[in-house]
């Protein structure tokens, strides 16, 4: 009686965890989808890879096999073929990014509950929770911030097309022990070196795929059916891969000079920071600090590792969903020790492969238990697992998910940046250091070649319909003037004039409940006088689904840059939400442009002031 109640209870659980995963999967996909919830440009380093390479290519200036050349010390040809498509199909800016995210999250999600639903020696009870499992963490909003920018969904084209690659590679092994060389055997090493290089020409953790593949042909006992052919794609792929100019410059060192006593401090060091990357999920503290429960973390999961792999070696008849995953995880865990070794940092970008390592470790405790032929009905050990695992993601792993990120990365900033190029804004050395975003990309050229190329054409923040007519009179737009009868705020973002730029951004919060306004409206900012002096775009409002379901929020943030080159401290400038589909324009309100903030209590005391300016 007892243990059918557990059983009962542990089943609801497992329910449970997938349906909450489902929801948070879906809810996630819909703020992918909110308003502007990307990088409209690339920034950072991506600055400089599209100054040298994409837009070079663009232009013609350049052959169209230059996306293969190294970037540092990757090769990101996928990344440079999507700002490719992205400059010819949408004037540069990212607006395919939420499409392009939810194929490739939604995709890796079907093809491994395609795999999940298979295995006979797991109960509905595990396949219903790893496959909750997996959405939570493929979903988690800890690694959103991963995915907001073309070269920044990195991690998501990586780990499904490894997948795809252990799967085309276990079907090779099935197909040669079941019936030798054949058609078949041909066309799956095709597709497995095909899906290889495109995570080896997305980033540089790809190099790995070559001895985890030669590891599980040679446990498979498949090697010697095609060994010249496996042995000089290896060779080929390799030394196009290493050749011209490639460098492994990238690797983190805990010391200048190389001595024999710094080795086991810099492997500490390496094993900290690999520690603390297991450990965020777990703890949110760890993700800014190395304490001893994280290296013990740290511990447990290369224990586990080690007693799966040898647990999977020790056994040669695998069936291919083992041969699959076991290739899974070591690339996953070969990805959690070569990024403490290239990086000197625990970053935003790598929780994501720390989040698909938990789940590898998950996934090998139940494939142990399988292979110790644990009864389905009395698996006590599994059954513990399932309901630990319940407990975890419902009740920890999901609150300091949504305490750890917000989902938002802060791209309403980002994208007031590049709204502010397109307001004529001079870009020189002040910009660069008054928008900060731009720092860590290097020097001032790569920024000027670019905002050229994008105001000569089009692209990019000048793509926007708005920008052509600034600083040009607001009657050229003006068919209907009406006075906006919803509440609105407007207030100073952020001040570049205390590093002697031109730029003011400015953010619009309006309360949309009687006038009807959707993504294609834009809001403009003129001088006195009318003349259009800047302009601005609708934020990303994430909601819960539920709430964009049933009472959806008419709040909406507008964040706009102004060009102050024409004006003074205290001049007034005027707020307008245009729709230009109707060629309607509304009033939103004034507000004077306040003393530069040259202190952090002035600029406290100015944001409280001028957000309560209300409509005139």
């Amino acid at each position: 009686m007892l243990s059918r109640l557990l059983f009962s209870i542990t089943g609801c659980l497992a329910l449970l965890c997938f349906l909450v995963a489902f929801y948070v999967a879906a809810e996630h996909t819909s703020h992918y989808f909110a308003n502007h919830n990307y990088f409209f440009s690339p920034f950072a380093d991506d600055i400089l890879d599209n100054a040298n390479t994409t837009y070079p290519i663009a232009l013609g200036k350049q052959s169209f096999w230059k996306i293969f050349s190294p970037y540092i010390d990757h090769r990101v040809a996928i990344e440079h073929v999507q700002e490719l498509i992205d400059f010819a199909w949408t004037s540069g800016v990212q607006v395919l990014q939420p499409y392009r995210i939810s194929i490739l999250l939604w995709a890796n999600f079907l093809i491994f509950f395609h795999y999940i639903i298979r295995p006979s020696a797991f109960t509905i009870i595990i396949k219903t929770f790893l496959s909750g499992a997996y959405l939570f963490l493929l979903f988690a909003s800890m690694s959103v911030n991963t995915y907001v920018s073309t070269m920044q969904i990195t991690w998501p084209i990586l780990f499904l097309f490894a997948l795809l690659t252990f799967i085309n590679l276990s079907r090779y092994c099935q197909v040669v022990k079941q019936t030798g060389l054949s058609r078949a055997s041909y066309l799956y090493i095709a597709l497995t070196v095909l899906c290889l290089n495109i995570v080896l020409y997305t980033f540089n953790i790809g190099v790995v795929l070559w001895p985890i593949i030669f590891l599980i042909l040679i446990h498979q006992r498949c090697l010697k059916k095609d060994s010249y052919i496996w042995i000089g794609l290896a060779f080929f792929n390799y030394y196009i891969y290493l050749d011209h100019h490639w460098v492994m410059n990238n690797v983190h060192s805990y010391s200048s000079h190389a001595k024999l006593f710094s080795i086991p401090v810099y492997i500490l060091e390496v094993f900290k920071k690999y520690s603390r990357i297991i450990s965020v999920s777990f703890n949110i503290h760890a993700f800014y600090q190395s304490t001893f429960i994280t290296q013990v973390i740290g511990l447990i999961s290369i224990f586990i590792s080690i007693v799966f792999m040898v647990s999977f070696l020790s056994k040669r008849n695998r069936s291919s969903y083992e041969i699959t995953f076991f290739g899974y995880f070591v690339f996953s865990m070969l990805s959690m020790i070569v990024i403490p070794v290239m990086r000197n940092a625990v970053d935003w970008r790598f929780l994501t492969v720390g989040l698909f390592f938990d789940f590898c470790l998950l996934m090998s405790l139940f494939m142990m238990l399988a292979d110790f032929s644990l009864s389905r009905k009395s698996s006590w050990a599994s059954v513990s697992l399932v309901l630990m695992g319940s407990i975890w993601l419902l009740f920890r792993f999901l609150p300091i998910d949504k305490q750890l990120s917000n989902g938002t990365y802060e791209l309403g900033f980002f994208n007031q940046v590049f709204i502010s190029e397109a307001t004529q804004i001079p870009i020189d050395e002040n910009f660069l250091k008054a928008s900060k975003i731009y720092q860590s990309s290097g020097d001032l050229q790569p920024h000027v070649f670019i905002n050229e190329i994008n105001k000569s054409q089009h692209k990019g923040p000048y793509s926007f319909w708005i920008s052509q007519y600034m600083n040009q009179p607001i009657k050229v737009l003006q068919n209907n003037k009406r006075i906006l009868t919803d509440k609105a705020k407007i207030y100073v973002a952020y001040d570049y004039r205390p590093e002697h730029s031109s730029g003011l951004l400015i953010n619009v919060l309006v309360e949309n409940s009687r006038t009807p306004m959707n993504n294609q409206w834009q809001m403009v900012f003129t001088d006195k006088a009318g003349t259009i002096i800047g302009f601005g775009i609708s934020s990303p409002n994430l909601q819960p689904l539920w709430a964009l379901l049933i009472r959806p929020s008419h709040l909406i943030l507008w964040r706009g840059a102004i060009n102050t080159q024409s004006l003074k401290s205290h001049d007034t400038i005027h707020a307008w939400a245009i729709d230009q589909n109707h060629k309607v324009i509304y009033q939103l309100g004034s507000m004077i442009i306040p003393t530069p903030l040259y202190s952090q209590k002035q600029f406290t005391w100015i944001w409280q002031r001028t957000q309560h300016v209300g409509v005139q």
